[in-house]
């Protein structure tokens, strides 16, 4: 008599793990942490899938499960670069105040740059980055691009922010917001907190039409996502 007319419950076989030490949860986050590490570390092209494998503790071919190939995982961490950002600003009111919603769009930039365990942003320095296999995020950072742009022009016609060439203005404003990647030290003297704010309040300020106005500008959006 089998097992399934007993009523014994059948064992499903999972992927093998090489080690049983596997910390427990989503292995896919444990992958793109492991491989993150290593991509920092020792560049992305002398990180091997049995390298990244061997960090959680799977079987090299098990890998392949959670990503089929080295540059699925790569580009997973290309893209969260940005899309938390473009997230955020696609899911807001566009009839808030152009200087609110450039203040949230640059807090929320700067924050996801600056959190999280690795300097996932530096990947994006890579000379592999600028590889045509990897061409998807580079256009979601033009998008990205393209929301700064767009709330400056309206700010400029709505008289809140100033400048004398847009697409100068965005390029500098993407350059102080992504001068994190390269100042910042996790676990330095600057908390992540205070890199944030101190990045993000000088990007708005150099934009106000009354420079003065930044601390009441920060106060009404975070009034509204307290709200």
């Amino acid at each position: 008599m089998s097992n399934d007319s007993l009523g014994s419950p059948v064992r499903r076989v999972g992927r093998p793990r090489a080690d049983k030490r596997v910390p427990e949860g989503d292995v896919s986050e444990h992958i793109l942490a492991a491989s993150a590490e290593l991509f920092i570390r020792q560049g992305y092209t002398a990180t091997t899938t049995r390298q990244i494998a061997a960090a959680v503790g799977l079987r090299q071919g098990s890998l392949s499960h959670y990503f089929p190939r080295k540059k699925d995982i790569f580009a997973e961490l290309l893209d969260r670069t940005v899309e938390p950002a473009l997230t955020m600003i696609d899911g807001l009111d566009p009839g808030l105040p152009p200087e609110v919603r450039l203040w949230l769009l640059l807090s929320t930039d700067c924050f996801n740059l600056a959190s999280g365990e690795q300097n996932l942003a530096s990947l994006m320095l890579l000379p592999e980055a600028r590889s045509d296999e990897f061409d998807q995020f580079w256009a979601r950072r033009d998008q990205l691009k393209d929301r700064y742009r767009d709330i400056i022009v309206a700010g400029l016609r709505h008289g809140s922010l100033s400048c004398s060439d847009v697409l100068l203005a965005v390029d500098a404003t993407f350059g102080i917001v992504e001068s994190i990647i390269t100042w910042f030290e996790r676990g330095g003297p600057v908390t992540s907190r205070g890199a944030v704010h101190h990045v993000a309040r000088a990007a708005l300020a150099a934009l106000l039409t009354s420079p003065s106005e930044v601390d009441r500008v920060i106060a009404q959006a975070e009034a509204l996502v307290a709200a």
